[in-house]
């Protein structure tokens, strides 16, 4: 057993951390033919991470080793080798503006069910997104600069303030491009049906969603909202054409039960004319000045019919070691009740 020693105040998120990151080390050691070699201590430092193998080096060049640790942890990577010790550095940058730290510091319990989080907008407040009032989403980002990163945040943050009983998700993706998978890796609790990718499929699932919603919930009882993750929704509606409208229509005229959120690169395409009467409100993405090269991802402005002017924000964004952290703790959970995302901090050394 190692502790590693830390001042961060989020210790359970740090803890889960290093444990995905301290296995990916010694699984890729093991298959570079060094099982001998175990992680034995190491320290968090502001900018990096460092896990220490005691009575280890590398011979020779380490630029193959660093190079296929990066790849797999999806960071920058260094190693160091000492006399009698190896150490490997494992940057751990934030992204400007975190979705872990906007649910963990802005008091996410008091929010109430069915409101996610976008970001924060320009006067450094957490701007969130209402899905109980009617009205549909579309997403445009022609330079493909967040938007699904985007739709991932606002997923995350909408199961963690919302029970199963009030919410359901059916994700939509590009068959070609599938980066709204991320529902899949919720609780099975969440999903009304699994991931949809094939043009008849969705017009099949859109026809049995506007089927269920065409009756009265059983016994009186109030039935969970549908929210519905569109990725490059014109990709489908120009094989689709008009049976796929056709049967979206019917979903869309239960607006106090489903809410449409749609993402496109072509937001002038012919096939969405036919949905603008839909569209409450509309996210688009911003170009961003060289001069902000490091927070270029994510630069968005919201409009909404209801609400004059138009709001700037940048999108939160969900790191995935944060993903695996808050799926994880949503399983626990189980189907009752939102998780406590952070458990009470007792103390600040971390085993791994």
């Amino acid at each position: 057993m190692t502790h590693i020693h830390t001042t961060d105040a989020d210790t359970a998120r740090l803890q889960h951390q290093l444990e995905v990151q301290s296995h990916i080390i010694e699984e890729t050691l093991r298959q570079y033919g060094r099982s001998h070699m175990e992680i034995t201590g190491g320290y968090v430092e502001h900018n990096f991470l460092r896990y220490d193998i005691p009575g280890a080096a590398v011979n020779g060049s380490s630029q193959l080793l660093e190079s296929e640790l990066a790849h797999r942890l999806g960071v920058a990577v260094t190693i160091q080798n000492h006399i009698n010790q190896l150490s490997i550095e494992v940057s751990r940058s934030r992204p400007a503006v975190d979705l872990f730290t906007l649910l963990t510091r802005n008091h996410l319990v008091e929010n109430r069910a069915l409101t996610g989080v976008l970001g924060l907008n320009a006067h450094g407040k957490v701007l969130k997104l209402d899905l109980s009032e009617p009205g549909h989403v579309l997403i445009s980002d022609p330079l493909s600069r967040g938007k699904s990163s985007l739709v991932r945040s606002l997923a995350v943050s909408l199961a963690l303030v919302s029970r199963p009983s009030q919410l359901q998700f059916v994700s939509i993706g590009n068959p070609k491009n599938n980066s709204l998978s991320h529902p899949t890796f919720l609780p099975q609790s969440y999903l009304l049906y699994p991931i949809q990718t094939e043009t008849n499929q969705i017009i099949e699932t859109l026809k049995q969603i506007a089927a269920k919603l065409a009756y009265p919930s059983a016994n009186g009882r109030s039935r969970p909202h549908i929210v519905i993750f569109w990725d490059d929704i014109d990709f489908h509606l120009e094989r689709g054409k008009f049976e796929l409208l056709a049967a979206l229509k019917r979903v869309l005229a239960h607006k106090e039960d489903v809410t449409l959120i749609m993402t496109t690169r072509h937001p002038q395409n012919l096939m969405l004319t036919y949905l603008q009467r839909f569209i409450q409100t509309r996210i688009s993405g911003e170009a961003v000045p060289r001069a902000n090269k490091n927070n270029w991802q994510g630069a968005f402005s919201l409009s909404q019919s209801k609400h004059p002017g138009i709001q700037h924000f940048q999108a939160a964004y969900a790191d995935p070691y944060d993903l695996s952290f808050i799926f994880k703790r949503l399983r626990e959970n189980g189907r009752n009740r939102p998780p406590q995302i952070l458990p009470p901090i007792s103390n600040t050394r971390l085993n791994i």
